[in-house]
């Protein structure tokens, strides 16, 4: 049986597991966590439609290290179960290869980096148009 204790040390709750584990919590970071600003990504079309392949669709505040990290977990899942069936008997060896190459090619959003998996905001660019960098002179 799994039992809750609470106590409080110096306003802080700390929760205690029977089995001794402990999780801190304060009203602090609840506040510190409201007032946080949630940035907001815009994603390519591509790599949208290939992020619904794998039924995945993105919040505006959803991060690309985070989606990756999911799309990374569904291929480990399938590459782990893909390699099961070779190992039960129901792939032929010498046809591993060519299936394991026809999955990869399910996730080719695991080739690109997350920075370009985002759409590039034109307004960047302009803001630091006709400012070269001025080099020094000795």
């Amino acid at each position: 049986m799994v039992a809750w204790v609470v106590e409080s040390h110096g306003g802080v709750a700390i929760l205690r597991l029977s089995c001794g584990k402990r999780v801190a919590h304060t009203n602090r970071d609840a506040a510190k966590k409201r007032n946080e600003v949630t940035p907001i990504y815009r994603y390519d079309a591509r790599v949208l439609d290939a992020l619904a392949e794998h039924g995945l669709i993105p919040r505006p505040g959803t991060a690309p290290e985070q989606l990756r990290d999911a799309v990374r977990d569904l291929y480990r899942y399938e590459i782990k179960r893909l390699r099961r069936s070779l190992l039960a008997g129901h792939i032929a060896r010498r046809d591993y290869a060519g299936h394991v190459v026809a999955l990869r090619r399910k996730y080719p959003l695991l080739s690109v980096p997350t920075d370009l998996w985002l759409v590039r905001d034109p307004g960047a660019d302009e803001a630091h148009e006709g400012t070269e960098p001025q080099s020094k002179q000795s």
